[in-house]
C-alpha cells in the first residue's frame, strides 16, 4: 500500500509538472532587450532588461559600482511600441556608432541592444526620437530617476 501511494505521489508530480511550463519556457517565448545608460559623474547609470509583456528587471547606481537591482512592469502599451520602434530602427539601419560632444559631469550614454543589433548612443544630437520617447516612458513607467543625486529606483 505505501508502494502504491509513493507511486501515485510520484506520478501526480510528475503530470503537475509537465502541465505547468517553468519559468524559463514562459521566458523563451518572450522577446526581450537591454537599455543601458553608463551615467555620469553626477548622476546614476541603469540597465534595464525589458521582455515583451512589459515585465522588466532593472539595477541602477552611482557609476554603476553600487547597484540597486529591481523588477517591474511596463504598460503592455509601452512595451509593444518600444519593440516596434526598435523594429523599425533596425530595419532602417539605424545603428551608427556615433560619438557627441557631452559635458564631463552630466554627459551620459544610451545604448540599446536587441537581437545582436546596437543602437547609437540615444543622448546624442540626431538619435532615434521614438526610441528616446520610449526609453523615457520606460523609466517613468519603473520609476528610475536619473537626476543628479538620484541614485537608487
Amino acid at each position: 500500500m505505501r508502494i502504491l501511494s509513493s507511486v501515485l505521489v510520484a506520478g501526480a508530480l510528475v503530470c503537475l509538472i509537465l502541465a505547468v511550463p517553468s519559468a524559463q519556457a514562459r521566458s523563451d517565448r518572450l522577446d526581450g532587450a537591454i537599455i543601458t545608460n553608463g551615467g555620469s559623474t553626477n548622476s546614476p547609470g541603469f540597465s534595464i532588461r525589458l521582455h515583451s509583456d512589459g515585465s522588466a528587471n532593472f539595477s541602477m547606481g552611482a557609476r554603476m559600482v553600487t547597484s540597486i537591482a529591481s523588477t517591474g512592469h511596463v504598460p503592455q502599451e509601452i512595451a509593444q511600441r518600444f519593440f516596434k520602434d526598435l523594429k523599425a530602427a533596425r530595419a532602417a539601419n539605424a545603428a551608427q556608432s556615433r560619438a557627441c560632444m557631452k559635458s564631463a559631469s552630466f554627459g551620459s550614454t544610451t545604448l540599446l541592444s536587441w537581437h545582436g543589433w546596437n543602437s547609437g548612443d540615444l543622448e546624442c544630437p540626431g538619435a532615434d526620437a521614438a526610441l528616446q520617447a520610449d526609453v523615457a516612458s520606460i523609466k517613468t513607467a519603473l520609476g528610475i530617476d536619473t537626476s543628479p543625486g538620484a541614485d537608487r529606483p
